[in-house]
């Protein structure tokens, strides 16, 4: 019985909106759909990230019963984020195929149902949702055009979406 409320506070945890603080500048892909399993949020930057996890999060306060500290609170990270740490070529990359290509992203004739399929990116704070039928469309252009400008390669094997 534990194990079951372990592991069902453990799966709540990655499908409840997050109030995780992160400081710094950085490109977000995160999946936003329902899923039967977790999905890891990519962060992309130049430096490292400082990331307060929200101590209140069912699955940080299942961890860590007393006060959690900088110590765990950095090595919690990793159950919900990867980190990459890349070149500014590859951001500037992928802020300009963002910009410059609305029609991957909803709109008012475009809405996403909360499908499995739904993912989105977030740039200089800025959320734009990945219409659901352009997913794969999308994530097949931004790895070609990274490819082409000859971009880190440990981001594009990232973007297996």
């Amino acid at each position: 019985m534990r194990t079951i409320l372990a592991l069902t506070i453990l799966l709540g945890s990655f499908l409840l909106v997050r109030s995780d603080k992160i400081h710094g500048d950085y490109i977000e892909i995160r999946h936003t759909g329902m899923s039967e399993k977790p999905v890891k949020t990519l962060l992309l930057s130049r430096e490292k990230l400082t990331i307060d996890i929200d101590k209140n999060d069912p699955l940080i306060r299942l961890l860590y019963k007393k006060n959690i500290n900088r110590k765990q609170m950095d090595s919690s990270v990793g159950l919900r984020y990867d980190l990459l740490i890349t070149n500014e070529r590859t951001l500037t990359t992928i802020k300009k195929i963002v910009r410059n290509n609305q029609a991957y992203f909803v709109d008012s004739n475009h809405k996403n149902h909360g499908s499995f399929e739904d993912y989105a990116v977030v740039v200089n704070r800025k959320t734009y949702n990945i219409y659901y039928k352009q997913k794969k469309q999308f994530f097949s252009d931004l790895k070609a055009e990274l490819i082409q400008s000859g971009c880190d390669q440990k981001v594009i094997a990232k973007l297996m979406y």
